[in-house]
């Protein structure tokens, strides 16, 4: 009877074992909390005291097992095509913002070269009334 009556929490425990949550987000750790979540009701609302949910929490502990044996099964390995490729696309990211850091100072060079000729005290400006 108790299945039945919290079904909705192991419609969840599918739900994250399928790393397809609705509510969660994907790749979230199994425990009692997220399993609620999933299941539209609050955080903390399993609660190990009671005997309604026994069963429950054993299902979600084993969940939890079945998660960590694949996310240590499943870990991507990275190579060093990997890192190089990233590696040169920061190398052109950071080459193209110094070519605009540069190009910004040559630009603040040539206005305060021009500014400096304005107050030449050989040019008279006269006031506008």
């Amino acid at each position: 009877m108790n299945e039945e009556k919290h079904k909705h929490y192991y419609l969840a425990i599918t739900r994250l074992l399928a790393n397809s949550p609705l509510v969660v987000e994907k790749g979230t750790v199994i425990n009692n909390d997220s399993v609620a979540l999933e299941a539209g009701r609050q955080k903390g609302s399993i609660k190990s005291g009671r005997t309604s949910f026994v069963n429950l929490i054993a299902a979600i502990n084993e969940a939890r097992a079945v998660q960590t044996l694949s996310s240590r099964k499943t870990k991507p390995l990275t190579s060093k095509l990997d890192y190089k490729a990233e590696a040169s696309k920061y190398r052109k990211l950071l080459e193209a913002s110094l070519g605009r850091e540069i190009m910004l100072e040559r630009k603040i060079y040539d206005l305060e070269a021009e500014l400096a000729s304005l107050h030449d005290p050989k040019i008279v400006h006269f006031r506008k009334r």
